[in-house]
């Protein structure tokens, strides 16, 4: 019924798993576990945490050693890094099919964030996908608990960008597979491959429909 989570000495958390661990503290928390997040051998980590509004997020039952930071980082600086988009809350239990203003607030400052690290041309694309991937978590997530998306821009060698819209709902594969039967048979029939889930993702992606 305890899950504890220890953060390695001179361990770098990126964005992405970031986002999947602050889902899973949420996702077990809300189903009665104890949940502790133990930084006393990295204290670099929870700073950047704290700067990325990991903590803003985190549910308050969830333990954070050596001490949950009292005030956000997040918040007292958001907006003010060109590199970094601090996690912002989806909530899916609102009942609304269209985005509300904290969900266009989101796409927006996903989206310039986007353009400004990448090259203007790009801004209607990203802004539709942003728009659709939030407007999905509020129609399809069949969750409770809120969904997150951010943004960070990384350096050095491998020069990247890692964007994240997440939820803790069904997921897009269990949402594909309701009408594959009826509508797509020849999908529904390759139900037994390995990587099914990913296979209907892709196709979904890459030839619509």
């Amino acid at each position: 019924g305890r899950v504890v989570f220890v953060i390695s000495e001179k361990c770098s958390v990126l964005l992405e798993p970031a986002c999947r661990m602050l889902a899973l503290c949420n996702q077990l928390s809300d189903g009665g576990k104890s949940v502790t997040i133990d930084f006393t051998a990295c204290s670099s980590a929870l700073k950047y945490l704290d700067r990325a509004g990991f903590f803003d997020s985190l549910g308050s039952s969830c333990a954070v050693l050596p001490k949950r930071p009292k005030s956000s980082r997040a918040k007292k600086y958001k907006g003010n890094s060109g590199n970094l988009v601090e996690f912002g809350l989806i909530d899916p239990a609102s009942g609304e099919d269209d985005l509300n203003e904290s969900d266009k607030n989101l796409v927006n400052q996903l989206t310039e964030s986007f353009v400004k690290l990448v090259d203007k041309d790009y801004e209607e694309v990203a802004s539709v996908i942003f728009a659709e991937l939030i407007g999905n978590i509020k129609r399809h997530s069949q969750s409770e608990l809120q969904g997150i998306a951010g943004l960070q821009r990384y350096t050095g060698r491998r020069q990247h960008i890692q964007t994240i819209v997440s939820d803790s709902g069904v997921g897009i594969a269990t949402t594909l597979k309701t009408g594959l039967e009826t509508h797509y048979p020849d999908l529904y029939k390759k139900r037994e491959q390995d990587d099914y889930d990913l296979f209907i993702v892709e196709a979904a992606l890459t030839k619509g429909e």
